[in-house]
């Protein structure tokens, strides 16, 4: 996909509502299942059923859903990314973008400032932060 294939933002309201309920969300989703798998602990002896390693195939499972899930996190971050630099070549003046800019936050930094900003947009923004006990 080219640069021109990114639809540039309208407003710093769409870019944060793409980082927030697009990037933010799968990147909880992607952490809830390493947790899970985290807690799913190592096989024991009793923990092999009659029928067989139940325990065992569910963890295969979980380990492919958090590939899964790594993947489309990924996508959602180079697509907000590419969709960025469009806007930028607009002239459109994105507030999350300068602000990061100006004070030379990384990426680290840029998700704590929108992990500090979720709340203000209400119950439902929060809801995927919930999931990894946020």
């Amino acid at each position: 996909m080219t640069q021109a294939d990114h639809r540039p933002y309208a407003n710093s309201i769409e870019l944060l509502q793409a980082e927030i309920e697009g990037w933010m969300t799968a990147r909880c989703r992607h952490l809830a299942a390493q947790n899970e798998l985290a807690e799913a602990g190592v096989p024991t002896r009793r923990n092999i059923t009659v029928v067989g390693r139940e325990d065992v195939t569910a963890r295969e499972e979980l380990r492919r859903r958090i590939a899964k899930l790594a993947v489309e996190e990924a996508d959602i971050r180079v697509e907000i990314d590419a969709r960025i630099e469009a806007t930028e070549e607009t002239g459109i003046d994105l507030g999350l973008v300068r602000v990061c800019r100006e004070l030379e936050l990384d990426a680290v930094d840029r998700a704590t400032l929108l992990l500090a900003f979720t709340p203000t947009l209400g119950e439902r923004a929060i809801e995927p932060l919930e999931q990894i006990g946020i």
